[in-house]
């Protein structure tokens, strides 16, 4: 009996919830704007219904709309934190991604309201506020964030140090906001790591000197992440002060902590300064030295945008002795130095036939990259076309290469070619000849129908004979196939 009145009270407790919700649901119903255009509010209706589907529908269209959707970015805040999962061609996405994606795309005009809703959520819909005003770049969400770095729950902590580093890194080439640099310079010292982690990294986007002696601290971080992205920030921040504290540590390291002395040597080069370029040369000139240090040497070189880097990066591409890994990565170091006067140097490796495999991939890819796709050489499109995407963990981009060189390449022959291996270069055949003989023969009957009953005259008097239309016919049926394959392959 005590079993049965428990399970009748959990019912009504959840019909109760139930209710709430619905009437709750029906009240925001109501405060949708009549004036509204009927589409956009067509959408922010759904975003009400029981179906999740239908909900995650509503919010990816709204997203499409961009700036037009502005009017419905409450309802599309109504949405993040519901995670329910809608299967989609064998994947699961959740109402809360769509939503956040659609905000996401809305832009500027979703800040100030997605910081109103910042300050009476929390749980889940919080956390996804946090990543939307991440992913808008404002200087006001910018500040925002770094007040949740002194949260009291670690996870508020941890998201909004990262959202900070994707809003501060979006805003790259900008103006940052320097006053969020005291509130990251203080969540350095957190407990916890990743929140450490994140803003160590954050503060790389700023090319204030005051940050340099920050970053330096990080150095002697207990947690390896926190000290590798010190030295990726010492290499982003563009100041010269950066250049002895990362020389210490790849000349005082040496046998001790190799993947930083690697990563130090790269960030050198990222700091633009021509000094350095004499320590990265001699790096890989030793060859006692790691292979892992002298690959991030020869990056660093290429970072360096430094004419004097050249030399040393030849040096090594023109060494067979050297590991290939090693001369693919000055390849591309070629190619961040020479841009378009690297092109004849990256078509000699590209069709090289007894190259090694890698360096010719580096090559080609290169030569796509330089020459926005205007390549000559039908080789060059074999060889993209046998890359696989799988491999050095995707580090070219198979399909954008051929795409580029099927607009772009010099000759028809390529462009041809590069349709060929992206399945897009379709002839027409016989079947296709049938088609358009049989569609021909009747569209050109009842021409001749409507001829001789539009004029009033027996067919054997109309312009066109039975014979000249079917020689017309047989001419369209061919020619016209022919035309689109001409087409295709130009």
């Amino acid at each position: 009996m005590g079993t049965r009145l428990s399970l009748l009270l959990i019912l009504a407790l959840v019909l109760a919830i139930r209710g709430v919700a619905a009437a709750g649901d029906g009240a925001a119903t109501a405060d949708i704007p009549s004036g509204l255009p009927p589409d956009l509010k067509s959408l922010v209706e759904r975003t009400f219904s029981a179906d999740p589907a239908a909900r995650a529908d509503a919010a990816h269209r709204l997203g499409e709309m961009r700036e037009k959707a502005a009017p419905a970015v409450p309802w599309l805040i109504r949405l993040l934190g519901d995670e329910e999962e809608v299967p989609s061609g064998g994947f699961y996405y959740s109402v809360d991604v769509n939503a956040s994606v659609a905000l996401d795309t809305i832009g500027e005009a979703a800040v100030e309201p997605c910081l109103a809703a910042l300050r009476h959520s929390s749980g889940k819909k919080r956390l996804s506020i946090i990543g939307v005003l991440g992913s808008s770049g404002s200087v006001r969400a910018a500040e925002a964030l770094a007040g949740l770095l002194s949260d009291r729950q670690v996870d508020i902590r941890q998201r909004a140090a990262d959202a900070l580093c994707w809003c501060l890194n979006k805003r790259r080439g900008r103006a940052q906001p320097v006053q969020v640099i005291p509130a990251l310079t203080h969540a350095m010292k957190d407990r916890d790591h990743t929140v450490r982690a994140a803003a160590t990294k954050a503060l790389g986007n700023f090319r204030d000197p005051q940050v340099i002696g920050a970053l330096a601290d990080m150095l002697e971080d207990v947690d390896e992440d926190v000290r590798e992205n010190a030295i990726d920030s010492l290499g982003e921040v563009g100041n010269p002060s950066a250049v002895p504290i990362l020389l210490r540590i790849v000349q005082n390291n040496r046998g001790r902590d190799e993947l930083t002395r690697a990563l130090a040597a790269r960030a050198l080069g990222k700091l633009g300064d021509p000094s350095v370029v004499g320590t990265l040369a001699r790096l890989l000139q030793d060859c006692g030295e790691p292979e892992q240090l002298r690959f991030c040497a020869v990056e660093g070189l290429g970072f360096s945008h430094s004419p004097q880097a050249m030399e040393a990066i030849l040096r090594v591409l023109k060494n067979a002795a050297e590991t290939w890994e090693i001369r693919a990565a000055a390849i591309r170091a070629v190619v961040e130095l020479e841009r378009q006067q690297a092109a004849p140097l990256l078509m000699e490796y590209a069709i090289a036939p007894r190259e090694v495999l890698g360096v010719r991939f580096a090559a080609a890819f290169g030569l796509v990259k330089v020459t926005g796709g205007a390549v000559s050489d039908t080789g060059v499109v074999a060889l993209i076309g046998t890359y696989a995407e799988d491999a050095e963990g995707d580090r070219y981009d198979r399909l954008g290469a051929l795409l580029d060189i099927a607009k772009n390449g010099q000759t028809w022959a390529v462009r041809a070619a590069a349709r060929k291996a992206l399945g897009t270069n379709k002839v027409f055949g016989i079947n296709e000849c049938w088609f358009f003989l049989s569609a021909s023969i009747a569209y050109y009957t009842l021409a001749l129908g409507f001829w001789s009953f539009r004029y009033r005259k027996p067919l054997r008097r109309c312009q066109f004979t039975l014979g000249s239309m079917f020689l017309l016919t047989a001419l369209v049926a061919l020619g016209l196939p022919l035309a689109i394959a001409t087409w295709n392959a130009w």
